[in-house]
């Protein structure tokens, strides 16, 4: 017990060290190689904080520091504090390691049920030996990915399964393919009599058919839903369900109005990242919500959650690399390229001041200037060509 220890006592410093921030600083990767070296493959460890403080999750090395830490998504943590009571029936598309599957198990108390998803076969016995760690036995785990048909279909699972998808794009090309079963969820449910009050979506590109097979729970049950968007297909189809399906909707992890609903990520008020939708019917629920509390970021334009999901469409359209890492300057440097480079006109405030004029921009953003831009911000000046009529680079505020 020695190893576990250790960790405790190395955790009880990082916890304080690794808040949630736009980009890693290099006390934060720091900390993050240290966790991973005191964590051995194949062994359990306890969560130092947060919810899930006190559960045991198994270490392999895929799996990010803030698992262990306590600090992995808060926001997503959050909206289920808020969301999830005690008795509901939960459905989990994309539980992968199962970090927020304890999470729903706990949440629904001893009358409730947690049916959870997870379709590559090693991450799925992962889920299943966290469970059982941790005597979570109103969890029942199906070996499927969600689709608009039964049957089969190819997934991609990247050295890192995070993100594991039906999409070879967005796993990459050095993703493995193999063949997986596919579930409908409304016949999935009917099979089993559940009801879901709330349904989590995180499948990395897939949602699109996914929600294609639950338009009958949607109809019927009027469930509450928490979904991450990662591709252009992903964005529109969430746009559907809030527009014509009676939904309410908020982002979580950031502060960003949610305004235009009919539109992609290329529009910074558009659908996008994590997004929390509740039927407008749902009134005890609406009553319950504080969104202060799971919109966390201050910081817009290098948002890592909109960054996630442009690099779907965008980085590849500019021959960027496709999937860019945290780890990598460049890549964190191509992102914000790409990002930047899709508003036709760049401004800062201090032009636009100069001129009498608001920053221009097809979502009327308040712009300003980097005292001091990071290297990574200095190699995206060099990959636009220094494209800002006054040769600077900007970060993109939040409107008032």
């Amino acid at each position: 017990m020695t190893h576990i220890r250790a960790w405790r006592v190395l955790a009880a410093a990082a916890r304080r060290a690794l808040p949630p921030a736009d980009l890693p600083s290099p006390l934060r990767r720091a900390l993050s190689v240290a966790i991973r070296r005191a964590l051995r493959e194949g062994r359990s460890y306890p969560v130092l904080a947060g919810p899930n403080r006190g559960r045991w999750l198994e270490y392999v090395p895929w799996l990010s520091p803030g698992v262990f830490v306590g600090t992995l998504e808060p926001g997503t943590a959050e909206v289920i504090r808020q969301v999830v009571a005690p008795g509901d029936a939960v459905l989990e598309l994309g539980a992968n390691a199962g970090y927020f599957t304890l999470l729903l198990d706990a949440a629904v108390g001893p009358h409730g049920r947690v049916l959870a998803l997870e379709p590559v076969p090693a991450t799925r016995a992962l889920l299943e030996r966290n469970l059982a760690r941790n005597g979570c036995r109103r969890t029942e785990v199906l070996e499927a990915a969600a689709s608009d048909r039964a049957g089969t279909a190819s997934f991609f699972v990247p050295s890192n399964p995070h993100t594991a998808s039906l999409l070879n794009d967005w796993a990459g090309p050095e993703a493995a393919r193999i063949e997986v079963p596919t579930a409908v969820v409304d016949a999935t449910l009917a099979s089993r009599g559940l009801a879901p009050a709330f349904i989590k979506m995180d499948i990395e590109g897939g949602g699109a058919p996914a929600l294609a097979g639950m338009t009958e729970t949607i109809r019927r049950y009027r469930p509450v839903f928490l979904m991450e968007s990662h591709s252009p297909a992903e964005d529109a189809a969430i746009g559907r369900l809030l527009t014509t399906g009676g939904y309410r909707g908020w982002r979580v992890g950031s502060r960003v109005p949610l305004r235009h609903l009919e539109r992609d990520y290329r529009d910074l008020y558009g659908v996008w990242g994590p997004i929390l939708a509740v039927p407008r019917e749902r009134r005890a629920v609406l009553a319950r919500l504080e969104p202060a509390r799971f919109q966390a970021v201050s910081s817009v334009s290098l948002n890592r959650a909109h960054t996630k999901c442009r690099r779907y469409s965008e980085l590849a359209r500019r021959g960027l690399e496709r999937k860019p890492t945290w780890a990598s300057k460049t890549s964190r440097a191509a992102s914000m390229a790409a990002w930047l480079s899709c508003f036709p006109t760049k401004a800062c405030s201090a032009c636009s001041a100069r001129q009498g004029i608001a920053a221009p921009g097809p979502t009327a953003m308040r712009i300003s200037v980097m005292a001091k831009p990071s290297r990574e911000i200095r190699i995206a000046r060099l990959m636009m060509g220094n494209a800002t009529p006054c040769g600077r680079m900007m970060r993109l505020k939040q409107d008032a």
